[in-house]
């Protein structure tokens, strides 16, 4: 094989690796796809399954974190963001530095610290994680319709922290009362998250609202993604 094509393969893999700084593990099963009839297609349940080692990219970013929280000049900041790390770990099983870098992403700060526009800061917002609104966060994963065990529920605050950190049990309702007709019923949609965590992001659907440039939360466009094109899904 010629050398240019070893290295298109390796960069290949290197790119199927790396997903929001964190490698998935190769485990990952085919998502199970969703019918025009409100099934979801496989007979696994949920299986995302992340290696939990951060990038290097990653794990550079979290000094100038805390470097930034601790400027805010709340004395109690960086005691709360050290218990929401703690708390977020006992929850998922994940390290210190995936749980705070997932924290980060939720609540603004990896944003932040990204930007090197002064202006543009302004008009960022940033939050410290209350300990009581993160614990509810986190145990309705667990014990409410979801039912996640301790390893989903780190495959899911991995892949979308901005849902299951802050207030997924509002996202899962707003979620499924726009979702394709055959799934705003709970327990179909219950299925199609507990297969994939992510679809709880999907607040907007464009079929009935017109685009609103709402793409990245749209169930169109993660029907686009996931090359999900069952006929009359949207019906």
């Amino acid at each position: 094989m010629d050398l240019p094509y070893i290295l298109f393969f390796v960069l290949f893999l290197g790119t199927l690796q790396a997903t929001n700084g964190f490698t998935t593990s190769g485990r990952i099963p085919h998502l199970r796809l969703l019918s025009n009839s409100g099934e979801v297609v496989s007979s696994s349940s949920c299986c995302l399954f992340v290696e939990t080692t951060l990038s290097e990219a990653e794990a550079d970013l979290l000094p100038s974190i805390r470097e930034a929280i601790e400027e805010t000049g709340d004395e109690l900041a960086i005691p709360s963001w050290i218990e929401a790390i703690e708390l977020v770990c006992s929850k998922t099983g994940l390290p210190e530095d995936s749980a705070e870098i997932a924290l980060a992403k939720a609540n603004g700060w990896r944003a932040w610290v990204k930007v090197t526009s002064k202006f543009a800061k302004k008009y960022m917002k940033t939050y410290i994680p209350k300990k009581d609104k993160l614990e509810a966060a986190l145990d309705w994963a667990i014990t409410g319709p979801l039912q996640f065990s301790e390893e989903q529920l780190a495959a899911a605050v991995v892949r979308t922290p901005e849902v299951y950190l802050m207030e997924p049990e509002k996202n899962f309702e707003k979620a499924r009362s726009v979702a394709p007709k055959a799934f705003q019923n709970t327990e179909q949609f219950t299925e199609l998250a507990t297969s994939d965590p992510s679809v709880l992001s999907l607040t907007f659907n464009c079929v009935d609202s017109g685009c609103n440039s709402e793409c990245g939360n749209c169930w169109v466009s993660y029907d686009n993604r996931k090359r999900i094109k069952q006929p009359d899904i949207f019906d």
